[in-house]
C-alpha cells in the first residue's frame, strides 16, 4: 500500500468537542462529553469517549461509543461518566468525534491524581489548548497529542486476539506514535470479518480477518509495519516542510 504524504486537518471548525465536569474536583466527578453542532443544517455524527488511567507507566482504558443527530445550532450531551481521583494516577479523558469515518472535532482533558500527602495536585485540570480557537486558527498543529495511544474497536475473539498482538509489538518496538491508532473490526455477511488499522483517519492497512492463530499473528506484524512507515514517512515530510 502507497501512502500519501500527510496533510493537516482542521478540527472543531463546524462540530465541535468539548468536555465538562460537575462540580468540585476531590475525589470524584462527573464528565460530560458535548457536541456542539456550529452550522445551519443537521449533521449526523458518531462518537468516542474515552477514560484512560496512566499508572506505572501503564495506560488503562474504557470507552463508550455511539452516534447521534445534530440539528442546527444544536450542543447535545452525548455520553457522561463519574471518575474517581482516589489514586495517584493520572487519568486523561478524550472525546473524538467523527463524521463520514473521519474525525471532525476533538477534545482531551487530563486529571492529575492525588499526590504523596494524599491531596490532589493543586485540583489541577490540564488540556493541550482551548479547543474553541486555537484548533481551528492553526491546522498545522493538532494540539491533542496522546502519544503511544491505540485503540481497540473490536467484536469478536480473534478481533480481540489481532489487537493484543498487535498492542503487544506495538509497544516491544517503542514506536510511540503521535496519532492515535484505532484497531477497528466491521462485521460483514456470512461470517466475514474485515479488520482496519486507522493512524488517525487513515487507514495504513486493511483486510479479511482469519481466526487461524498464525495468520492472526502475520497479520498483526504486517500492520506494524505499516504503522511505522506511515509514522516515519510523516516525520520526513515535516522535515522536508521545514527544510523548504
Amino acid at each position: 500500500m502507497v501512502l500519501s504524504p500527510v496533510s493537516s486537518q482542521i478540527y472543531n471548525a463546524e462540530i465541535e468537542a468539548n468536555i465538562t465536569f460537575e462540580g468540585e474536583v476531590e475525589t470524584a466527578t462527573t464528565i460530560s462529553c458535548e457536541a456542539f453542532n456550529k452550522t445551519e443544517i443537521n449533521r449526523t455524527i458518531s462518537y468516542r469517549f474515552s477514560t484512560i488511567k496512566k499508572a506505572n507507566g501503564n495506560l488503562a482504558t474504557t470507552e463508550q461509543s455511539g452516534r447521534a443527530v445534530l440539528v442546527a445550532n444544536e450542543k447535545k450531551v452525548l455520553s457522561q461518566s463519574t471518575i474517581n481521583f482516589s489514586t495517584k494516577d493520572t487519568t486523561i479523558v478524550m472525546l473524538l468525534i467523527y463524521e463520514d469515518e473521519k474525525i471532525v472535532g476533538k477534545s482531551r482533558k487530563v486529571f492529575h491524581g492525588l499526590n504523596d500527602k494524599g491531596d490532589l495536585n493543586d485540583r489541577e485540570i490540564l488540556t493541550d489548548r482551548d479547543n474553541q480557537d486555537l484548533d481551528i486558527q492553526d491546522s498545522k498543529k493538532d494540539g491533542i497529542e496522546l502519544r503511544g495511544m491505540v485503540i481497540e474497536d473490536t467484536k469478536t475473539k480473534p478481533g480481540r486476539d489481532f489487537y493484543q498482538y498487535f498492542y503487544s509489538q506495538y509497544l516491544n518496538k517503542n514506536i510511540n506514535g503521535n496519532e492515535i491508532v484505532t484497531i477497528k473490526e466491521e462485521l460483514g455477511m456470512a461470517n466475514t470479518t474485515r479488520m482496519k488499522v486507522l493512524v488517525g483517519d487513515k487507514a495504513v492497512a486493511e483486510f479479511f480477518l482469519n481466526p487461524r492463530n498464525d495468520f492472526i499473528r502475520q497479520m498483526a506484524e504486517a500492520s506494524i509495519v505499516r504503522v511505522q512507515r506511515y509514522f516515519l514517512m510523516k516525520e520526513k515530510t515535516k522535515q522536508q516542510t521545514l527544510r523548504y
